[in-house]
């Protein structure tokens, strides 16, 4: 590869591009995509120049040191790496009074490492949100999509989309990896699609696209059985090779409850068991998931660990020979399997950040393969502080859920509250999303309506009613769902009781005949047939037993 096989274009904070560095300027560029994480960018620019023997402020480097702005570097297969400016110095002295700027960025991965993922992310305030997790799950490049679009892409709402992430548009969705089912609160969300990504040999990346930025998702490949790399058949000019103790091999996972109710499941996989024969240590760690009670999450994040930390660590730096460096972006990628032969040890791994350095010397491409924070107690200690970070914050952000672990999905729990506790609906008989109460609706369905008939259901309606107990033998109560009776009712002739109305009166007729009771009329004893007044109104009576109103809300 050689310089001009790249460009280095500037844009600013609103990604209009303005100008382009210059191959005479190109003496001192390093670029690191890495894989599903925050690559990064430095370059090294003068503060002037000389234009028409006059002394100038060098353009691209006056543009780009300006907060917001940033850079699009492309290599022959596209566009490696985008992102914005993080940093600036300037250094001068009497041999240079001029002086040169050092600019160092990141990649535009940085807006998914900014964001949070939202327990309700369509309600832009975070101190209203009335849901505890947004619980998702599907193919996990899916489930990826779905988390970016709801709480910084087009589907977020506007007051949490910056600058930047006003700019994001969704890539293709090839639906593909396997079926995961994650429940964030307040979790960062690089760290969120990272462990999403784990053996699903997915690379997710943010990368511009013309006046926008593009979040992408694509299938790494394994090519190990062609692209080998070995010192003794030339394919590469010097390698690194590190290996480590694992950091677990026996994973205690625990879920909602308190104490001795609280739900523990224990995990190990193949690797682990045979790193823990080899090293002859049983590492035991515990992994808190208070926020769920799912099975499948819950040995999910045991398997995110185990992948990460439950095998002998191992790392290897390559520099790859001139023939294999051409290769990058159509032999191998960023994320692709391959093969790497140092000494007697044959080690098949992805490639998890590629180091581009353009000099004045020409272009040296690296590789790292494995873990890249393997080769040095520096990089090793970080790693653990970040993954320490990430457990504290986790608990941190979960520490309430235990609150709500005694009620299952579908509990109905009553009170005077004006608006349903955390974590449940007021049963009101409200269509409410098949996707954001997704437990709930696999556990009632349209039992009590089928919402606008595919993308809601509707809630029990409790409101003006008293609850009764299933009763299989009973035809009135042997569905879940049936309602009846009513606060008022008209009775009928067949349900008034026996009775009989008293008069007073004398008899007329001869002897042995049918008598007839008559009404009196005069003293002879003649008179009329006599009927019984009627009595009152016909109107119904009032059925209700004594009562106080309240509000119902189930579980979701």
């Amino acid at each position: 590869m050689y310089a001009d096989d790249f460009t280095v274009e500037v844009r600013d904070r609103a990604l209009v591009r303005l100008g382009q560095v210059s191959q005479a300027d190109m003496t001192d560029v390093l670029v690191v995509p890495r894989l599903n994480t925050l690559g990064s960018w430095s370059l090294s620019l003068p503060h002037s120049v000389l234009r028409d023997g006059v002394e100038v402020l060098h353009p691209e480097c006056a543009l780009l040191r300006a907060p917001g702005s940033g850079i699009i570097i492309s290599g022959p297969s596209g566009v490696l790496l985008s992102g914005p400016m993080t940093d600036a110095t300037h250094d001068a002295s009497t041999e240079d009074p001029g002086g040169t700027w050092t600019i160092v960025g990141v990649s535009d991965d940085v807006i998914v490492a900014d964001a949070e993922a939202w327990p309700q992310p369509s309600n832009g305030d975070r101190s209203t949100q009335t849901v505890a997790n947004d619980n998702r799950s599907g193919a996990a490049e899916t489930v990826m999509h779905a988390y970016v679009n709801a709480n910084i892409g087009p589907s977020a709402p506007a007051a949490r989309r910056g600058a930047f992430a006003s700019k994001l548009l969704m890539g293709a969705n090839g639906a593909r990896g396997g079926t995961v089912k994650k429940s964030p609160r307040f979790q960062n969300m690089l760290e969120l699609l990272g462990e999403i990504a784990i053996g699903q040999r997915l690379r997710f990346g943010v990368f511009q696209n013309g006046a926008a930025l593009e979040f992408r998702t694509t299938a790494t490949a394994d090519v190990s059985a062609y692209v080998r790399w070995d010192i003794d058949n030339g394919n590469v000019s010097s390698t690194k090779y590190a290996y480590s103790a694992p950091g677990v091999t026996d994973v205690t996972v625990a879920g909602q409850g308190e104490g001795t109710k609280r739900r523990i499941l224990r995990r190990q996989s193949a690797a682990s068991i045979a790193a823990e024969t080899a090293w002859g240590r049983r590492i035991e760690r515990f992994v808190d998931q208070r926020q769920t009670d799912d099975s499948a999450e819950l040995l999910a994040a045991a398997d995110e660990l185990l992948s990460e930390e439950g095998d002998t660590v191992r790392s290897v730096q390559v520099v790859p020979s001139a023939d294999m460096a051409e290769g990058f972006g159509t032999e191998w990628d960023l994320g692709s399997i391959v093969t790497i032969v140092v000494g007697d040890v044959e080690t098949v791994a992805a490639v998890t950040e590629v180091p581009i350095s353009i000099t004045s010397d020409g272009v040296m491409v690296g590789a790292t393969v494995g873990d890249p924070s393997g080769f040095d107690w520096e990089s090793i200690l970080a790693a653990k502080v970040s993954k320490t970070d990430s457990r504290v914050s986790a608990l941190e952000r979960n520490a309430e859920a235990s609150t709500a672990s005694p009620f299952p999905v579908g509990t109905s729990i009553e009170g005077y509250w004006s608006a349903p506790p955390v974590g449940f609906l007021i049963e009101d008989g409200a269509a409410v999303s098949r996707t954001s109460y997704a437990d709930l609706f696999a556990l009632i369905g349209t039992t009590y309506g089928v919402g606008n008939g595919s993308t809601t259901f509707n809630l029990p309606n409790h409101n003006g009613r008293v609850g009764v107990g299933y009763d299989g033998g009973q035809t009135e109560f042997n569905a879940m769902g049936k309602t009846g009776g009513a606060k008022t009712h008209q009775l009928t002739a067949a349900e008034m009781p026996s009775h009989a109305h008293g008069i007073t009166a004398y008899f007329e007729g001869t002897t042995g005949g049918l008598q007839t009771v008559r009404r009196s009329d005069n003293a002879s004893g003649s008179g009329t047939p006599l009927t019984t007044t009627s009595a009152g109104n016909n109107a119904a009576h009032n059925n209700l037993q004594p009562y106080i109103t309240k509000r119902f809300a189930i579980k979701f």
